[in-house]
């Protein structure tokens, strides 16, 4: 998934340079902040699959949806959710920015006067 996203944001962007330069052949390098968005896409649409794929298996496999109902189907369901808890923790772990504005959040911070001018970036 990370090497298609990638693959994909450097032909997106020879793509818009090609289209604006189109009398200069210039070879273009994909920006460091494009290749850390692809694999932080490629991380969260993998946890995505990993997480949903098996309740899908189960669910489209089974004759009844009481399978869901099982203890089985109820860990199905609760990494269905789970997944949802992950995507903050992925995000922190890939951009700074992001772990400044939790503990911002997390700490009250953001309910004082002129939190709005707080430099996260």
């Amino acid at each position: 998934v990370f090497v298609v996203a990638v693959s994909q944001a450097r032909a997106m962007r020879s793509h818009v340079m090609t289209v604006r330069l189109t009398q200069r052949s210039v070879t273009v390098m994909a920006k460091k902040s494009e290749l850390k968005a692809a694999k932080t896409l490629g991380v969260v649409v993998g946890v995505f699959l990993l997480c949903y794929c098996p309740f899908y298996c189960v669910y489209l496999a089974a004759q009844d949806t009481s399978v869901l109902t099982s203890s089985p189907g109820d860990i199905l369901v609760g990494l269905f959710y789970f997944n949802s808890c992950l995507n903050p923790i992925i995000y922190a772990f890939f951009y700074a920015w992001f772990r400044k504005a939790i503990k911002l959040i997390m700490t009250l911070q953001i309910l004082r006067p002129g939190s709005r001018e707080a430099n996260i970036m």
